[in-house]
């Protein structure tokens, strides 16, 4: 079993604003995004995975460097992410993990 580190934040625009300077590449996720898998996702990077439902906000979206879309699975319309509790998204180096 894989782990990624996960972090809430109350304002997510002025944390990602923060993680910019440091270097930290921003993906966003939304139904109509980038193939996450077209991206490269070498070097330090954060992922942003709104709620269900209502995704990232406006302004949340547009900070972001990248907004991708991660795979369905079924008929269902209920990302995998949500299943695997988050942890099953990506890897640290952009690998899907099942």
């Amino acid at each position: 079993m894989e782990y990624l580190p996960v972090a809430r934040e109350v304002n997510l625009t002025r944390t990602i604003e923060r993680l910019k300077k440091e270097g930290v590449w921003i993906g966003g996720t939304a139904m109509n995004g980038e193939d996450y898998r077209k991206v490269d996702f070498s070097g330090p990077k954060a992922l942003v995975i709104g709620s269900e439902g209502e995704g990232m906000s406006r302004l949340v979206g547009e900070s972001c460097d990248k907004v991708v879309t991660l795979p369905m699975k079924g008929k269902i319309r209920i990302p995998e992410r949500v299943r695997g509790g988050g942890h099953s998204a990506l890897r640290h180096d952009g690998r899907e993990v099942r």
